[in-house]
């Protein structure tokens, strides 16, 4: 017999799996036209700041999802493009993500990294490479917790 923890946690996880493959299926748009997703506290040697991922759609070219980025942090932010696989669709729910990211001054970063989903999270992590000197590298990491919470960049 079902108790009632037992259901709502069903339930939980039902909802979350359904939002995971809406994120990943279908392109979320801002009032503003922008493309919007979910924005995640990020972090990494630089501090803390706020990384938003959004889906622009399925990329038949590259057999995955185009992914629109960008990243707010130390008063500055970084934003560009990439690309999201799914590499386990049992629970936990996981993906690849590459992307590249500029900061308009000429500045560019290549990040790589895994998306997992949890009961109540998405959790990122992955390592960043600085483009105009490749041994400059560090490890990133990022989550976000449901119901959102809001993300501000200090």
């Amino acid at each position: 017999m079902m108790t009632g923890h037992h259901r709502q946690f069903l339930v939980a996880v039902a909802v979350l799996l359904g939002l995971g493959f809406v994120f990943a299926a279908a392109p979320a748009v801002a009032q503003s036209g922008a493309p919007s997703g979910p924005t995640f506290r990020y972090t990494d040697s630089q501090g803390p700041g706020c990384l938003t991922i959004a889906s622009l759609g399925d990329d038949a070219a590259g057999g995955g999802v185009a992914i629109s980025v960008t990243i707010t942090q130390n008063g500055t932010s970084l934003s560009g493009t990439g690309e999201e696989w799914v590499i386990g669709a049992a629970a936990p729910r996981t993906t690849a993500l590459a992307f590249w990211l500029a900061d308009g001054y000429g500045d560019s970063f290549f990040f790589d990294g895994t998306l997992s989903m949890g009961v109540d999270t998405l959790s990122a992590r992955g390592s960043w490479t600085w483009l105009q000197n490749p041994d400059v590298t560090d490890q990133w990491q990022a989550f976000v917790l449901f119901p959102a919470r809001p993300c501000t960049a200090t």
